[in-house]
């Protein structure tokens, strides 16, 4: 089940690395993400490249838990890294219940309810 869990999380972080540089790009309208909080572009070019860089890393620590690429992290730091990305990911669907985009609501606080859950899969299973 880690593993199962671990390559849906692989292939959710890819899609929504997309999704961000797709936001980036001005492809997909950025009124869509962060709350409809942003006001300005530069807020926008700010918060979604944190989020790029963000999803990033966790991508690559999703590969290293799948076994899709070679593991530099020691296994525990794997572990709490699962851990704290499954904490933030709870804090996003929370985030994302309350937001007054009625797309944010609906489509990212389930995605981020699964990617949580899937790091609960990895970690438990550590």
């Amino acid at each position: 089940m880690a593993q199962t869990a671990a390559t849906l999380l692989t292939v959710l972080l890819a899609a929504l690395l997309l999704f961000h540089a797709g936001v980036l790009l001005r492809w997909i309208p950025w009124t869509l993400v962060w709350g409809s909080r942003l006001k300005r572009e530069a807020d926008m070019y700010r918060a979604e490249t944190v989020s790029i860089l963000l999803n990033a890393v966790f991508l690559w620590i999703a590969l290293e838990q799948a076994g899709l690429i070679p593991a530099r992290l020691p296994a525990a730091a794997g572990t709490y890294a699962v851990w704290g990305m499954g904490i933030l990911f709870l804090l996003s669907a929370l985030g994302s219940a309350v937001s007054p985009s009625r797309f944010e609501r609906w489509v990212f606080t389930p995605l981020a309810l699964l990617m949580a859950a899937c790091c609960g899969f990895i970690a438990f299973a550590a």
